[in-house]
């Protein structure tokens, strides 16, 4: 399988899918499709993204190796069910939905090292944002983001520092209305880890102001993420 950009890796685990079709410890089978992107994040984590099929329904697959303090499935998840407790549903309209996670403990073929473990996400198919043509679904695809990102900074406690455009996109109602989604929690961090160590995986072109200095900014602001998201709006 191909993938879209061209990234200097770690070395990874042998490929751990013998074919086209990933069984599932659920007893469902995932076929899988064709690739979407790779991405290094820069954190130790390297991110694999395809689409697939499950039960007959487009999904996307996520699957990554690295040393992680957090995986992705478990910020959102966490954004989601604390929106739930406390009754801001309209939250649920701009965040991914999972749809099934697991681990699995991958071998390498060198003896020297160690096992690693193979995070598994599968989520709902979200299409980007820059599909949409007209100022009304742009705006409003884009005021949900915003709206989202601010909510979980201010109640969720999370920054999701990887705001560019493949981490803007939209899910369309049978209805015909637009939720923007804020995708890509692989390098969000909780509001008091005060993390920068993966910064310069953001393409400079969305990179806030204060982060293209040569001399970094101690800790990661609220605002550097909205100024990157003013950013994508004008591109």
């Amino acid at each position: 399988m191909s993938f879209d950009e061209d990234t200097d890796l770690h070395p990874q685990p042998p490929w751990p899918f013998d074919s086209t079709t990933l069984a599932l410890r659920d007893g469902r089978s995932l076929e899988l499709a064709d690739s979407v992107f790779q991405s290094n994040c820069g954190n130790g984590q390297t991110v694999y993204t395809c689409r697939a099929k499950l039960d007959s329904c487009g999904v996307v697959l996520k699957w990554s190796w690295g040393l992680t303090r957090i995986y992705e499935a478990q910020i959102f998840e966490s954004a989601i069910n604390l929106a739930r407790e406390r009754g801001d549903l309209w939250v649920l309209d701009h965040l991914p939905r999972g749809l099934h996670t697991e681990e699995r403990v991958v071998n390498s073929s060198d003896q020297h090292s160690e096992p690693r473990t193979l995070h598994i996400l599968v989520q709902e198919e979200l299409y980007p944002i820059t599909e949409l043509t007209t100022a009304e679904g742009l705006g409003d695809a884009f005021f949900g983001i915003f709206k989202c990102y601010r909510w979980l900074y201010e109640v969720a406690g999370i920054m999701h520092c990887d705001i560019k455009l493949t981490t803007l996109m939209y899910r369309k109602l049978s209805s015909g209305e637009i939720h923007g989604v804020l995708d890509g929690f692989n390098l969000a961090v909780l509001v008091d880890e005060h993390s920068l160590h993966h910064r310069l995986e953001t393409p400079p072109a969305l990179l806030a102001f204060d982060l293209l200095e040569t001399a970094l900014p101690v800790e990661y602001l609220y605002r550097y993420d909205l100024e990157t998201l003013f950013y994508a709006l004008l591109t």
